[in-house]
């Protein structure tokens, strides 16, 4: 059996921009204190292990905004960073005017209907926010909660 895609949400697409540069700039970040190194090398163990990353515009455009939270000279560093993860991925798009007919919208927002949407076409969805995986899960698609990925640490508190 093939390895599925993977759609990674915005707080860990930080994550692995931020990680890229180096894990020990995780810790820094003001959008990833619950990460460090091991849970960055898990991610990228995940997409390693897919057939390829998705990336939608939502996604991206959220995480260019967030990477960005912290100082010079990180800041341009993670920006080129995430543009070249960027250039690499696989980009699929749901119009927003679809999205905001996805039963979903009301209650998670824009950005997470697009994910479910995306989810919904076969690929395996990745995410650290609890009432997205819910969400993913209850409409029968394939995801993965990060915090149950940290919660298999032996050193997990």
């Amino acid at each position: 059996m093939a390895s599925r895609p993977i759609l990674v949400d915005t707080n860990l697409l930080v994550l692995l921009a931020v990680g890229l540069i180096s894990p020990s700039h995780i810790k820094r970040h003001k959008r990833l204190q619950q990460y460090d190194e091991i849970d960055f090398r898990a991610l990228e163990e995940l997409i390693a292990a897919s057939s390829g990353a998705i990336f939608c515009p939502n996604v991206s455009t959220e995480t260019s905004n967030l990477v960005r939270y912290v100082a010079e000279p990180l800041r341009s560093r993670v920006g080129l960073v995430l543009a070249e993860l960027i250039r690499r991925a696989e980009e699929s798009l749901v119009p927003n005017r679809d999205a905001v007919d996805h039963p979903a919208y009301a209650r998670l927002g824009l950005t997470d209907a697009v994910l479910l949407m995306l989810a919904a076409r076969g690929a395996t969805l990745v995410t650290d926010d609890l009432p997205l995986y819910l969400a993913a899960v209850a409409a029968g698609q394939e995801a993965i909660n990060f915090a149950h990925v940290q919660a298999r640490r032996p050193d997990f508190p």
